[in-house]
């Protein structure tokens, strides 16, 4: 079919697609339209206090401005109401799926498919892509809609490359291609590989062989090139000195070490969809020797291997394993992250995965009549996982329950869930959740903290006192024997109480909260004269501090 042709007929499948794509999503997703923010929700700009009167240059001065963007539009529109966050998500992916289902259509066509059954593969792996529940940490966690940002002009600009794939890239394409790719760049670094993808699509299927191809890309490659060597200067900055992002304490070999493992689990997730988490704190692999890391190394020498196999015998598959492999390269190669494995960097990347599965089911040779009902179960089964793997992200509780059944070695898993049940007030549940935590992660002092507050708050200050002791001990600051003095006081024990308060003002002579408390410790031994002078040096540094004024009342009620 000519390229005007089929250019016109996918124009009038965007009629059908974007409305269904659209009632689709939100069917498969429809649990996390009641949930709250999660997780790494809570870092994101909105979340702070002073969101509200924070000039442009807060919400559009970081490096993901157009993501960041997104988020200043739901903030205005709704404030901090997580349901609108929650559809633009939705909507956003929908979109991607539609240009997916283009792409895939338009691959198909340059591989060699130019039959009526091309456009039901393309609807096949689009639906796939939509509704997988590798899908569900992007779009049901409003963190990750980084993901479906950066993969939404990812998309766009790699559909208008195909679009003129057989003919020269003019300036104005040239332009509009990598308007579309700083877009993406915006919204995630990761997008950094789109030339890469777009260079293999040359490679694989040049029309008049590769120099003519590249000549008629060079408006498109030169720049491309020059924005890609100083994208790759920012990336390697940013691992010398630990910029953002990256894992302190992990050298590039050891995390491409990891990633050997992490890829083909990622293949795996893909293939068979159960036992995902949310956060599955891989341990790294620091040498060949460890827990086995050769034979992950060799498993992926096989299948570099086996792409080079393909490429002669059947190259749309070796295609998608490549462009599978170079999505994923800025997260999964030497450029250390703090999590080795998260499932929201599979978002792009499962494009390449989808054609490979479409490039086997072309293997087959069967029949549409046959192959129509095996496409129809597979994705209403992704599409049930995907409905049912959104329901642990409605909740911080059944997030974080959900990764401690999946990986119980998770020291960060029950720390998260005792924090989860502790904003429900449910402070006895909270403790054993803690607990665990600390038996996993002895050296984490932090987490002596949160048992104290646990125990606190379940009315046990007797046993929060001794353990806020032994905090003070290993972390002293001002903040901790503040807490312990205000403990001891609730038991009575001015004397205790006014000692740790003295041990805070030691670190900080100008603590205004511990000037407050000394202040009332002061009153409760009938020092009224010492308890006023500390509570106006207490509002002299903080004039809102609450626990002074409320002092002051006290000596004025006395006096």
């Amino acid at each position: 079919m000519p390229t005007s042709v089929a250019a016109t007929h996918g124009a009038r499948n965007w009629f059908w697609l974007l409305p269904g794509f659209v009632a689709l999503t939100f069917l498969a997703f429809s649990p996390s339209l009641g949930g709250v923010f999660v997780f790494d929700d809570y870092h994101l700009p909105f979340a702070d206090p002073n969101a509200a009167q924070a000039p442009v240059r807060f919400w559009i001065g970081g490096v993901r401005p157009v993501l960041i963007a997104t988020y200043w539009a739901n903030f205005l529109l709704s404030g901090t109401r997580p349901l609108s966050y929650h559809v633009v998500n939705l909507l956003l992916h929908a979109g991607a799926g539609v240009l997916v289902f283009f792409i895939l259509d338009r691959v198909l066509e340059i591989s060699g498919l130019r039959d009526g059954s091309r456009r039901w593969y393309a609807l096949f792996g689009s639906a796939l892509f939509l509704l997988h529940p590798l899908q569900t940490e992007s779009v049901d966690y409003i963190a990750g809609r980084s993901e479906l940002v950066a993969g939404f002009f990812f998309f766009a600009a790699w559909l208008v490359f195909l679009r003129s794939f057989e003919g020269e890239i003019r300036a104005g394409r040239a332009l509009a291609i990598l308007v579309l790719a700083g877009a993406a760049v915006l919204g995630k670094e990761s997008a950094i590989c789109l030339p890469a993808i777009l260079i293999a699509t040359d490679l694989f299927w040049p029309r008049d062989g590769v120099v003519a191809q590249f000549r008629r890309r060079l408006k498109l490659y030169i720049p491309f090139v020059a924005g890609g060597l100083l994208g790759a200067l920012y990336i390697l900055r940013g691992l010398t000195k630990g910029g953002a992002g990256t894992s302190a304490g992990v050298s590039p070999l050891s995390y491409a070490l990891t990633q050997c493992k992490v890829i083909l689990i990622y293949i795996r997730l893909f293939l068979i969809p159960v036992g995902q988490n949310g956060d599955w704190q891989l341990p790294f692999y620091h040498s060949l020797a460890t827990g086995g890391a050769w034979i992950y190394v060799f498993l992926m020498l096989a299948l570099l291997a086996v792409i080079a196999w393909l490429y002669r015998r059947h190259r749309l598959a070796a295609f998608g394993l490549l462009i599978f492999l170079l999505m994923l390269a800025p997260t999964s190669s030497v450029v250390p992250i703090k999590d080795a494995l998260a499932e929201r960097r599979m978002y792009v990347p499962i494009v390449g995965l989808i054609l490979t599965a479409i490039a086997l089911a072309l293997r087959l040779h069967m029949s549409a009549g046959k192959l129509k009902p095996i496409a129809v179960g597979v994705v209403a089964c992704v599409a049930f996982l995907c409905w049912h793997r959104s329901q642990i992200w409605v909740s911080d509780a059944a997030f974080w329950l959900d990764s401690t059944i999946k990986n119980p070695a998770n020291s960060r898993a029950y720390y998260g869930l005792g924090v989860a049940l502790m904003k429900q007030q449910k402070c006895a549940a909270a403790i054993p959740e803690f607990v665990a935590a600390r038996s996993r992660d002895s050296g984490n002092y932090e987490l002596v903290w949160d048992l104290a507050s646990a125990y606190q708050c379940n009315r046990q200050p007797e046993v929060a006192v001794s353990l806020l002791r032994s905090f003070a001990a290993a972390r002293p600051s001002a903040v901790s024997y503040n807490q312990l003095g205000y403990v001891e006081a609730s038991l009575g024990h001015t004397s205790q109480a006014l000692e740790a308060i003295e041990s805070a003002l030691r670190l900080d002579p100008n603590n205004a909260t511990s000037l407050a408390y000394r202040g009332l410790a002061k009153v409760a031994l009938n020092d009224y004269g010492g308890a006023d002078v500390d509570f106006q040096r207490a509002l002299e540094i903080e004039p809102d501090n609450k626990t002074a004024r409320h002092g002051l009342e006290i000596i004025a009620s006395k006096q």
